[in-house]
């Protein structure tokens, strides 16, 4: 089974790869905390002392900018480890969302707080993958966390990664054209 990310696209070279849009469609429905025993007919029993706690949670919102038409849709990715980012698999939350004029938005919920790099692209002719040219530029528009570009291709995990809080917080992504 092939597992692929989003940034390996970028430098492909003249083959281009399916993203996982079964995968990431699964991960952009909500998500739920862990039942803690009950069920939507029961009511979970009430935490005791000795009951470990919940760590706090993150709620990330991605805000991609510069989107020049509303064609297709936009698939966004985001990274917890280097490894996840670099190996082009075993993203920590996904999410495709239509794409429109001028941008789009997407909200993670329930992430832990800690360091993650976030990456997009926009499918504007819905084959599912980013498209690229002969020697491997992007031909669709594209985007990494703190608008970092690479020299020859993504960027590295280090440059891209923002240390996120438990709370809500805001990511913003300017669209890049090549």
């Amino acid at each position: 089974m092939l597992r692929t990310g989003l940034l390996f696209l970028l430098l492909l070279g003249p083959c281009a790869v399916a993203w996982p849009a079964a995968r990431l469609a699964a991960a952009a429905l909500p998500s739920s905390p862990p039942d803690a025993g009950g069920s939507a007919k029961t009511p979970a029993p009430p935490a005791t002392a000795t009951a470990p706690a919940r760590p706090a949670r993150s709620t990330v919102t991605v805000r991609i900018q510069g989107l020049r038409h509303d064609r297709g849709k936009v698939f966004v990715a985001l990274y917890d480890s280097r490894r996840a980012f670099t190996e082009k698999r075993g993203e920590a939350a996904g999410a495709v969302v239509p794409a429109k004029s001028g941008g789009a938005v997407v909200v993670f919920d329930n992430l832990l707080p800690g360091k993650y790099a976030a990456a997009f692209f926009q499918d504007e002719n819905g084959n599912q993958k980013l498209d690229t040219s002969f020697f491997g530029a992007p031909t669709e528009p594209f985007g990494f966390s703190k608008d970092v570009m690479g020299k020859r291709g993504p960027p590295s995990f280090e440059a891209a990664a923002l240390d996120l809080p438990a709370g809500p917080v805001s990511v913003v992504m300017n669209a890049k054209y090549l």
